[in-house]
Parts: structure tokens; C-alpha cells; sequence
């Protein structure tokens, strides 16, 4: 806790005194001490370690917008269906201007209908809010405390959303059918060319165009998703299980060999290693490095990932230059490291198999042997850019076990492996995780977006398919003499259903035209989050259009064939 109006560089100033006081040179020079506001914690997904479940300004900017395009459809829908029941109330409407009615009272009529309407949607809402909210919140892995400050924002906003739904979708219809003059309203006629389909067709865009670019967002979603879970990243997830030790640093030093040894002799298991980390963890570690005959000044700053022999074989990993730690070499264990080809590139090495390293170790500088180069393989997501690694051999300090298992018959291996953990650990929990389970939770986050905005898609396409069969039928009932006399002509159904679906198709391509570039630039922006990404293909877009291009042209088909089959004789009499 700061005094007030404290500056930040006094502290930093400070704080860097300290730290070259307490840790030493060595340490001193790939560490640091950060600053950071305790609001925002539940933010920073950068920093590690830090108290309470992380959040992403990003994905909650993501939700709220989808939230509120799919209630911007739902009120264009609501106006589309209110004037499409036009040849109903235009009568309704006439009738009440020759009683006396103006125009004001008529508008209020509307707006009341506007507002009850919405009313018993909020009620609703609310309900199933209610309901299902302990579901979401346990999916969401968060909680929110419905206490007096939380109950009172949240009425507030349900209020204010109630007052602008209500006006927003209401006022339309209610300004469209109160300025009818009584005469035309007892004939169905509408006046002027403003009143006809343009704000309608506009909304039926709009629709379409909120649709297709959240279908356009959650396949690039879906893609990127595939691409960091499945794609080839230099390790083999398959059949590897991490058996995390409960315990400290030097329960680990005690029991590991004896833990490693018993396990090795399991049926079914290959190989077992200790580390430090591993893919699917959280825990990182740096260390200042430096190369043997360059100046102490030009360290670099290295991942650290203390392991143990046949840790390359658990992991599966590509040894692309030299040998892996062997037990056959006294001095791997203390003398010889392991880099990965980013590191070789960060410290420049030509020959990186001859090449001697300066390591801190116990407050000094120790000089090791590069062994091997690994291919690059990440331990942290793919969202940063897989840093310069190097692996060495160090028991102190192992957090996890990693065990290769054959794929035949896995959950009977594990059993064993328990009853061997039991045996020389009773009572002490054996808590293990499938590598690419835990790997996988790296990317939770863009799992839940995935599925949020893959419901929020298809909840507005639906939405914008009952807008755009609202105004299918508005615009059949106004055709319906036309259609007749075209059958008694000789035209076909098809020809009348083209006929009919042929300006629904212009909306919906012009909806693409204008969905394709915003979806385009949304999904760029948001895969620079990733430091390795999936390229935006064309073939995501014309994959959006057309499935709402096909979904529009069924539902506008329905009522097209419906009117098209109708006897002529009837059409002709219609009014």
C-alpha cells in the first residue's frame, strides 16, 4: 500500500536498490521487480503468479459486442414483422382516424404495444437468467456476488436496455402507420415511395450483415484454435501423462530417484523424466547466460528448463544437432546443456556444438558444454512467441513429472503407476494430468469465445431469417394480383419463386459486400494477439455467404412456393 501521491519512479528507484543489495550480481542481472496496480491483476495475462483467475479485456469487449449486434437484430426484426402485418392494421388504423383518433394517440397505441411486448421479453430474460446463470458462471470458471452494489448495476442496465429497446424498435412502426391518411388506410394503400421496402430491405442488410460476420468470426476462431491445439510444434502429445509432486523442493530431491526408478518399471510406461516445467504449466524460469570468451557484458537472457535424462524422450522431442544427456557421461549431469534453435540464433553460435556457456549456479558462474540443439517447441501458448531455451540437467528444483506411456490400454498403466505412487508415497495425493489436456487449457479462453460467439451466430441468423420472413410475406401480400396474372400468363412456379427470391438474394449479397472487409479486419486485428497464426483464407468468406445466402433463400422460398402454387382465380380476387 502506497502513501498518497507517492510516485511510481521514486518506488521503482527503490526497489531496484534493493534488489541489487539482497540478490547479487548474478542474480541481479535477470531479475527485476515490477510494479503493478492491484486492479489490475485480473488482467495482466502477462505476468505470472499472480493471486485470483486472470481475465481478457479482449474477450469481454468481444461478448458485449456480439450481445449487443444480436439485440440490434432482434429490433430490426421486431420493426420488419410489425410493418409487415401492415395489410391487417392499416384498416385498424383508418378505422380509428374516422372515430376521431389523431395522430399522437395512434403513436401512443403503438408504442404501449412496443413497450409490453418488451417488458414481457425482459421478464422472460430475466427468468432464464436466473435459471441458467450457475451453469454459466461454472463454465466461465468466475463467480459474481449478487450483493446490494452488484443488484442495483444490474437493474439499472436492465432498465435502461427496457427504455431503449422499446423506443428504438417501436418507434418505426408507430411513425409509419400513424401518418396513413384514413382514406388510403381503408384502401391498404401505402403513400410514397418512403413508405415502401427501402428502411425494411436496410434492416434485412443490417441483419445479415451482424449475421455473416459473426459466422466469418467464429470459423477463423475455430481455425486458429485448431491450429495451436493440432498442429506440428515439435513435441509429441500423445501417451504422455504429467504427475505433479505435491511436495517441496527438497521432498522432491528425496523421493525422486526412487519414484523415478518405480515408475520406470511399470508395464506400459517407456520413459520418465523430471522438469522443472512442461508444456500445459505455467511456471517459467530465466536465467542470464553468457558465452564463453565474449565480454561479461553482452549476457543474454535464456528460458531456463531444469530436466533430467530421457526427458527428450518422453516429450517426443526432435534432437536436430547432437546427442541427448546420457547416463553414460559422468559430466552430463553437471558440465553439459542443451539448447533450443532460438537460442542458438540469440547467441550467434556458428558451431553451437563446440560452443561453452557460463551458467549461474550457487551465486557463481559455472561453464557447461552445449551437447545438442533441439528443434523449437513451445512450453508457453502460442499467443508468445517461443522463447530462447535452454535445458540442463537439475533435480533440486523439479515441480512435474513426465511420463511417456505406450497407447495400449493407458488408464491400466495409470493404474499402476498409482499403486507404485502409493506404495512409496502412502497418503500422499497422486494428482497427474494428460499433457495434452493441460496443454490444451492454455487455450480455454479462445475455447469459450469459440462456442459464445458460435451460439451468438446462429442465434442471429435465426433471428435474421424470421426478420426476412417477416418481409417476405409483407412483400408477397403486396404482389399477390402480380403473381396471379403471371400464372394465368403461363409462368411457372419456379419462374415465380426466382421471381419472388431474386431481390432477397441482392440483400444478401450486399450484405457480403459489406460484412467481408469489417469481418477481415476484426480477425486480423484480433490474430496479432497470436504470435503464430492461421492465414485469413478466401474461402471463409465465401463458406459465410453462401451458408447465409442458402439460409435466406430457404426461408424466402417457403413462402415464395406457397404463394406461386396458389390458384390463380383466388390471386386475381384478392384484396
Amino acid at each position: 500500500m502506497l502513501r498518497e501521491n507517492t510516485g511510481l519512479s521514486a518506488i521503482s528507484g527503490k526497489l531496484e536498490a534493493l534488489l541489487q543489495k539482497n540478490a547479487g550480481k548474478n542474480l541481479a542481472s535477470w531479475m527485476d521487480f515490477i510494479i503493478q496496480p492491484l486492479q489490475e491483476i485480473h488482467w495482466d495475462t502477462e505476468l505470472r503468479g499472480d493471486i485470483g483467475p486472470k481475465g481478457s479485456r479482449m474477450y469481454v469487449s468481444i461478448f458485449l459486442t456480439a450481445a449487443i449486434l444480436v439485440l440490434l437484430i432482434a429490433s430490426f426484426n421486431f420493426m420488419n414483422l410489425s410493418t409487415a402485418r401492415y395489410s391487417v392494421r392499416m384498416k385498424e388504423v383508418g378505422v380509428r382516424k374516422v372515430a376521431g383518433a389523431n395522430r399522437g394517440k395512434l403513436m401512443t397505441q403503438f408504442l404501449i404495444e412496443s413497450f409490453l411486448l418488451t417488458g414481457i421479453s425482459v421478464v422472460l430474460g430475466v427468468a432464464l437468467f436466473k435459471v441458467f446463470a450457475p451453469q454459466l458462471y461454472a463454465w466461465l470458471n468466475t463467480d459474481i456476488p449478487f450483493d446490494g452494489a452488484f443488484l442495483k448495476k444490474f437493474w439499472l442496465l436492465i432498465t435502461g436496455l427496457f427504455f431503449f429497446v422499446a423506443l428504438f424498435a417501436g418507434s418505426y412502426p408507430a411513425l409509419l402507420l400513424s401518418r396513413l391518411k384514413p382514406a388510403e388506410s381503408l384502401k391498404g394503400q401505402l403513400q410514397g415511395r418512403s413508405l415502401k421496402i427501402s428502411f425494411r430491405s436496410s434492416s434485412v442488410v443490417v441483419q445479415f450483415v451482424v449475421s455473416i460476420f459473426l459466422i466469418i468470426s467464429t470459423l477463423i476462431i475455430y481455425r486458429q484454435l485448431h491450429f495451436m491445439q493440432y498442429s506440428n510444434q515439435g513435441f509429441d502429445r500423445s501417451g504422455v501423462v504429467l504427475l505433479h509432486f505435491p511436495f517441496s523442493p527438497g521432498e522432491v530431491k528425496k523421493h525422486y530417484e526412487t519414484l523415478q526408478a518405480e515408475l520406470a518399471k511399470v508395464p506400459g510406461v517407456i520413459a520418465a523424466s523430471g522438469a522443472y516445467t512442461a508444456p500445459g504449466i505455467s511456471s517459467q524460469m530465466n536465467i542470464g547466460v553468457q558465452v564463453a570468451g565474449r565480454p561479461e557484458e553482452n549476457s543474454s537472457s535464456l528460458q531456463a528448463l531444469p530436466v533430467d535424462f530421457d526427458f527428450i524422450k518422453s516429450m517426443g522431442l526432435d534432437l536436430v544437432r547432437g546427442r541427448d544427456f546420457d547416463r553414460e557421461f559422468a559430466l552430463d549431469n553437471q558440465k553439459s546443456l542443451i539448447l533450443n534453435e532460438t537460442a542458438v540464433r540469440t547467441l550467434a553460435l556458428q558451431q553451437p556444438l563446440s560452443a561453452r556457456l557460463k551458467v549461474p549456479h550457487g551465486g557463481e558462474f559455472r561453464e557447461m558444454q552445449v551437447i545438442g540443439v533441439v528443434r523449437d517447441f513451445p512450453v508457453q501458448s502460442l499467443k508468445n512467441k517461443i522463447a530462447p531455451m535452454v535445458l540442463y540437467i537439475n533435480p533440486d528444483i523439479f515441480i512435474v513429472m513426465v511420463v511417456k506411456i505406450k497407447p495400449i490400454q493407458p488408464q491400466q498403466t495409470i493404474a499402476a503407476m498409482h499403486t507404485a505412487w502409493e506404495n512409496l508415497l502412502p497418503g500422499i495425493e497422486f494428482d497427474y494430468d494428460f499433457l495434452d489436456d493441460a496443454y490444451g487449457r492454455f487455450y480455454k479462453n479462445e475455447k469459450r469465445a469459440g462456442m459464445m460467439l458460435l451460439a451468438f451466430a446462429l442465434l442471429a441468423i435465426t433471428i435474421s431469417c424470421l426478420g426476412l420472413l417477416g418481409l417476405a410475406t409483407f412483400m408477397i401480400s403486396r404482389r399477390t394480383k402480380e403473381i396471379g396474372i403471371r400464372k394465368v400468363l403461363g409462368a411457372s412456379v419456379a419462374n415465380i419463386t426466382a421471381l419472388l427470391s431474386r431481390d432477397f438474394v441482392k440483400l444478401v449479397l450486399l450484405a457480403n459486400v459489406i460484412a467481408w472487409p469489417v469481418a477481415w479486419w476484426a480477425m486480423d486485428k484480433w490474430l496479432q494477439n497470436f504470435a503464430y497464426r492461421v492465414e485469413i483464407s478466401w474461402w471463409v468468406f465465401l463458406l459465410a455467404g453462401g451458408l447465409a445466402l442458402l439460409v435466406a433463400l430457404v426461408t424466402v422460398s417457403i413462402q415464395a412456393v406457397r404463394a406461386a402454387i396458389r390458384n390463380p382465380v383466388e390471386s386475381l380476387r384478392y384484396e
